[in-house]
């Protein structure tokens, strides 16, 4: 991979961002060859363990960022199986397209932690927009009608591709965009037209979502090379 010399005996953060509490700790990295890379860490106890997707970021100090799994712990070195490199003026979590499936539900915010809970929500009307949507690890943007607005409080659902297990969270509306009649294009004429694009901020999103929505990315960007 272009660029993987530049991370040889180099300070770096290696975030695990699907733990809960994220962790996120300091050390330097060694890239042996194209699929691993050996990281030493500062700190000789850790949470760290075998299994875990991880980013291993050198800052400033390169201009790349190794996304990939832990496939070996050795003390404080952990050897990081690498999957795909990302460039620095991107976000951790590339924004991209993918098919997600989501419902929502317009609340007050004192019934988000029965929701996040319990799974129990205040009567109303749930919406789900269509699957293709835009989405990233710290939300989505996809097409509706105007049926929310901004800074109103969501009660999500999701369905993060492969898997059926369905993910409760929680977000803010952030903004809305209305779509130009010309940039329609065709509809299903048995739904609802889109009006706008609804773009939503996760304000809570369980570990568990985090790391099916970064397995996913990967997964698109997989398919993209």
């Amino acid at each position: 991979m272009p660029g993987k010399d530049k991370l040889l005996d180099v300070p770096v953060e290696v975030l695990s961002l699907a733990s809960d509490p994220p962790l996120i700790l300091s050390g330097r990295v060694t890239c042996r060859d194209d699929e691993t890379c050996d990281v030493l860490l500062d700190e000789p106890e850790h949470s760290f363990a075998e299994g875990m997707n991880v980013i291993v970021d050198a800052g400033e100090t390169t201009d790349l960022r190794v996304v990939g799994t832990i496939g070996l712990v050795q003390n404080n070195l952990i050897h990081v199986e690498s999957r795909t490199l990302v460039r620095r003026d991107k976000r951790i979590f590339p924004r991209t397209y993918g098919g997600i499936r989501l419902r929502y539900l317009v609340v007050p915010e004192a019934a988000v932690p029965a929701w996040l809970e319990h799974g129990k929500a205040p009567e109303g009307t749930w919406v789900e927009p269509d699957p293709f949507m835009d989405f990233s690890g710290s939300g989505l943007k996809f097409e509706g009608q105007e049926d929310c607005k901004a800074e109103d409080v969501l009660l999500l659902e999701l369905r993060i591709p492969p898997s059926e297990e369905a993910f409760r969270a929680s977000a803010r509306v952030v903004r809305l965009f209305p779509i130009p009649p010309e940039e329609a294009g065709e509809r299903d004429p048995d739904q609802p037209i889109s009006t706008h694009q609804i773009a939503v901020h996760f304000e809570i999103l369980p570990p568990q979502a985090v790391e099916a929505l970064m397995a996913f990315t990967l997964r698109v960007q997989d398919a993209l090379i």
